[in-house]
C-alpha cells in the first residue's frame, strides 16, 4: 500500500484527535510507546497516535508499515497481513470495534471510523452486529428510506402517507435522545405501528420480512409477559371474592410505598392521571402506552 495514501486516511481518521503524528513529526514520546507496546522489529513508523490523557504516550496506537501496536484497554499487535475479520456492533449511539474478535475500543476512538480505517488497509469487510432494537432502528429506516425516494414499484404513496412517513422519520428521531431503557422502549412501542403501516402499503422486501420477524417475536413475549400480569389479577381478585384479601392487601401496601394513594387520583382527566401513573410508577408514556395495548384498553 502506498505510504502517504495510507497515510492519508490515518490523519483522516484520527488527525482531529488528541495526539495524531504523522512519521516526519513524531514525538520524543514515541520511543516509550515503541518500548511498552510496540517492538524493536519495527522497521517504519507511519503514524503515532497518542490516546493518554496527558499526551505521556502511555496509551495509543503505532501504526507501521506491515503492523499496528496499540495500548487501549489492553495491549496488543496485528499484523495487517494477520487480521482475518473486523466487527462493529452499536448499542443505541455507541459503537464498539473488534479485531479478529479482539475489542479494541478506546474512549477517544471513533470505533467506526477506526474500523473503516482497517477495512481499507487490510481490504475485508466489515460484520455489523446489532440487537433487536438497533435492528428495529435500521431496518424502519431503510423502509421509510425506500419509501421516501419511491424505490418500490407500483406504489405512490398519497399526501397522508407521506405525512405518515415524515411521522415516523420525526418518532425515531425523538427516540434517539433517549437514553437507556427509554431508548428500547421507545422503539418497542412504535415498531408494532410502523409494521402496521408497511403491512397495510404491501411492502415487499428483505427489509420488511426481517423487521416483522423481530415484531413477532416482541409481540410474544409482551403477550407471555401480559398473560402472567392477568394470571396474577385474576387470582388476586378470585382470592379477595372468597374473602382471603392477602394478595389485594399486599398489592395495595405496596401501591401505598410508592406513594399512590386512591385519593390522588379524585378529579383528574384521564390524561391527567396516565400522567400521575407514569410519574409515581418511573415509566415513560411509551411503556404506558403499551401496557394499554395489551390489555385492550
Amino acid at each position: 500500500m502506498d505510504r502517504e495514501l495510507l497515510l492519508k486516511e490515518i490523519e483522516h481518521v484520527f488527525g482531529l484527535e488528541r495526539g495524531f503524528y504523522p512519521y516526519n513529526k513524531l514525538p520524543s514520546t514515541i520511543s516509550y510507546a515503541i518500548y511498552t507496546y510496540g517492538s524493536n522489529d519495527i522497521k517504519d513508523i507511519i503514524a503515532f497516535v497518542d490516546l493518554s490523557e496527558d499526551l505521556d504516550a502511555s496509551e495509543g496506537i503505532i501504526f507501521s508499515d506491515d503492523a499496528l501496536y496499540f495500548e487501549l484497554n489492553q495491549k496488543g499487535m496485528f499484523k495487517y497481513k494477520d487480521i482475518t475479520s473486523l466487527k462493529l456492533t452499536k448499542d443505541h449511539n455507541k459503537y464498539t470495534g473488534y479485531i479478529n474478535n479482539l475489542c479494541v475500543t478506546h474512549k477517544y476512538i471513533q470505533d467506526n471510523m477506526f474500523m473503516q480505517l482497517l477495512s481499507y488497509i487490510t481490504d475485508i469487510s466489515i460484520t455489523a452486529e446489532m440487537n433487536d432494537y438497533e435492528k428495529i432502528a435500521y431496518l424502519s429506516t431503510c423502509i421509510l428510506d425506500d419509501l421516501y425516494n419511491e424505490q418500490y414499484e407500483d406504489l405512490t404513496l398519497t399526501d397522508e402517507q407521506k405525512t405518515k412517513v415524515n411521522y415516523f422519520y420525526n418518532e425515531l428521531d425523538r427516540i434517539h435522545q433517549y437514553v437507556n431503557n427509554d431508548y428500547y422502549i421507545g422503539l418497542e412501542a412504535l415498531c408494532p405501528e410502523m409494521v402496521l403501516f408497511f403491512d397495510d402499503l404491501g411492502i415487499d422486501s428483505e427489509e420488511f420480512d426481517k423487521l416483522y420477524v423481530i415484531y413477532e417475536n416482541m409481540s410474544k413475549k409482551q403477550d407471555e409477559a401480559m398473560d402472567q400480569a392477568k394470571e396474577y389479577y385474576n387470582k388476586m381478585m378470585d382470592d379477595y371474592y372468597k374473602g382471603d384479601t392477602k394478595m389485594l392487601d399486599q398489592m395495595k401496601e405496596t401501591m401505598s410505598r410508592m406513594g399512590i394513594r386512591e385519593e390522588d387520583f379524585y378529579g383528574k382527566s384521564p390524561s391527567e392521571v396516565e400522567d400521575l401513573l407514569c410519574e409515581k410508577l418511573g415509566i415513560t408514556k411509551e411503556q404506558f402506552k403499551l401496557i394499554k395495548k395489551k390489555l385492550g384498553l
